[in-house]
């Protein structure tokens, strides 16, 4: 469980916002916050790249499913497996190269995603409840449709 609060965790949003650099990136946008005119900024991507990036997406939409679902039914330590699944160690194997040439507020915003599902797996193996839980799936989500709200890809 996060022992942060009020104005500590205030704070650690707040750094986290600034080391961004992109205050788009800090909010929860609804995808019909993303105008007609598409204004994101555009991520060009390889084919392998692009795909490398979907298959990621897919996995933090995946995990996000089980966990939800393992909520629904009480069964933590599925939470915990699949939280894991999309947290840091699914890293493994992302190049280097590729991952410079992206936004560094990409980059943080992945970054600080794959933490948050290390956090809630460790959460959820400890003494959290279902809605703290709860509550750090929402702020991983937040990422999420920051992200979707910031970016979108383009193929080379």
């Amino acid at each position: 469980m996060d022992h942060r609060s009020g104005p500590d965790r205030a704070a650690v949003v707040l750094a986290f916002c600034l080391a961004l650099t992109v205050p788009a990136a800090c909010q929860t946008a609804p995808p019909s916050a993303v105008p007609s005119a598409d204004s994101r900024e555009s991520i060009t991507l390889t084919g392998e790249e692009l795909a490398h990036l979907r298959a990621g997406m897919r996995t933090y939409l995946e995990a996000t499913h089980a966990i939800t679902d393992a909520l629904a039914r009480n069964k933590l330590r599925q939470a915990v497996d699949k939280a894991r699944e999309a947290g840091t160690q699914s890293m493994q194997g992302t190049s280097l190269a590729v991952a410079a040439t992206l936004p560094p507020a990409f980059t943080l915003l992945a970054l600080d995603t794959h933490q948050k599902f290390d956090a809630l797996a460790q959460a959820a193996s400890g003494a959290a409840t279902r809605a703290d839980i709860q509550q750090q799936l929402s702020d991983i989500l937040a990422n999420c449709t920051a992200c979707h709200a910031t970016y979108r890809v383009a193929h080379r």
